[in-house]
């Protein structure tokens, strides 16, 4: 088995790479920060650490909540399943039987009429069953405070909205802003070692690109746009990027003919990596309010009578390109039904002012005939 060791040693971090007692290599790390410093490429985060330096994370807390949990439902089950009962002696053959009778949905005790009569005679209950039912609700109060316990060290239906569908947006967003204070600490944690890692990788960005690149800059699936890094730039198209009265002062300056091998050369390095700095923000949750879901929801309930166009605007989800596609296609289907419509009503009307004329003539040559 072959390791390899990072370890800090002064101000600068080192690697060495071992087996049992053999070191294979060693060297000083290849990765540097901004500041050309060498860095350790592993970034770690935990958790939680105990006073041993173990990490461990949130289940753990879980474990002793759980086997509460377990303990008080299997006792509130022996409680429910089981009976304690008082009898005199002799009031039935076998105890042991008799609990297991007891037990038995369908069970039968079978009692003694002797030890009756001898209990009857001094005013005492031969056989009697002790109500168990504080036992059984002592049991299960304690088992709910234990759920509730391990619903605030987790994921609950606070963190997840599910509040009833009768609940406001304002409502859920209070419950969810609530239900995330038990594990702020965790979020925060996280939130600085994904912070760590995009700076680890922008680091290897300005290290190791060193060569033409080029990066996709929109998210837009149908108008893509790329942007050059490492661009080199040619004295040719410096010139063309100049004023054209300055080019051609240059030009004469430097005695460019066309076709000179020396516009060819290059001048500068156009999105030059090592130079950029880049500003790392994270969104760490869904871009979708509440309070617009909500509106949406109430938009529906008003069904067919409200123009298709204003639920296409208040849905939340939509991308707002596809909004507009949407809006495009429903207005084009719009016009061509009332475009119809006006040809449908020309077409008559000319088939009206065809047929007037049609009797206006053959009133005519009535009229001409004789009749």
């Amino acid at each position: 088995r072959v390791f390899l060791t990072w370890y800090r040693e002064g101000h600068a971090w080192k690697w060495c790479k071992w087996i049992k007692g053999h070191k294979l290599g060693t060297g000083e790390s290849p990765y540097v920060d901004e500041d050309g410093k060498s860095v350790c490429p592993l970034e770690m985060q935990s958790a939680f650490v105990s006073r041993d330096y173990e990490r461990y994370g949130l289940v753990r807390d879980m474990f002793d909540v759980q086997d509460e949990i377990n303990k008080r439902r299997s006792r509130a089950l022996f409680a429910i399943s089981s009976r304690q009962t008082t009898t005199v002696k002799g009031a039935v053959d076998s105890v042991t039987d008799m609990k297991r009778e007891l037990g038995k949905p369908d069970g039968n005790v079978e009692i003694n009429i002797e030890a009756f009569e001898d209990a009857a005679r001094v005013g005492m209950r031969p056989f009697e069953i002790m109500p168990t039912n504080d036992q059984i609700a002592a049991q299960m109060q304690l088992m709910e405070e234990a759920k509730n316990e391990i619903d605030m060290l987790g994921a609950n239906a606070a963190l997840a909205g599910e509040t009833g569908e009768s609940a406001s947006g304002r409502a859920v967003l209070a419950r969810q802003q609530g239900g995330m204070i038990e594990i702020a600490s965790l979020t925060d944690r996280l939130h600085q070692f994904t912070r760590r890692v995009y700076r680890q990788i922008w680091c290897r960005i300005k290290q190791f690109w060193t060569e033409e690149r080029w990066v996709r800059v929109t998210d837009d699936e149908y108008g893509a746009r790329f942007v050059g890094l490492n661009r080199p730039v040619t004295m040719e198209e410096q010139l063309g990027q100049m004023p054209q009265p300055e080019a051609a002062a240059m030009a004469q300056a430097y005695g460019f003919y066309p076709g000179d091998p020396r516009l060819q050369a290059v001048v500068s390095i156009e999105n030059q990596v090592e130079e950029l700095d880049v500003d790392i923000v994270l969104e760490e949750v869904p871009d979708r309010v509440t309070l617009e879901g909500e509106i949406f929801e109430a938009l529906m309930k008003y069904g067919p009578t409200l123009p298709p166009a204003v639920l296409i605007e208040a849905d939340p989800v939509l991308p707002q390109k596809k909004k507009e596609k949407l809006l495009e296609a429903l207005e084009a289907a719009q016009a061509n039904p009332a475009g119809e419509i006006q040809m449908q009503g020309m077409q008559a009307e000319v088939a009206k002012t065809q047929a007037e004329a049609g009797k206006t003539a053959v009133e005519a040559q009535r009229l001409a005939a004789g009749f």
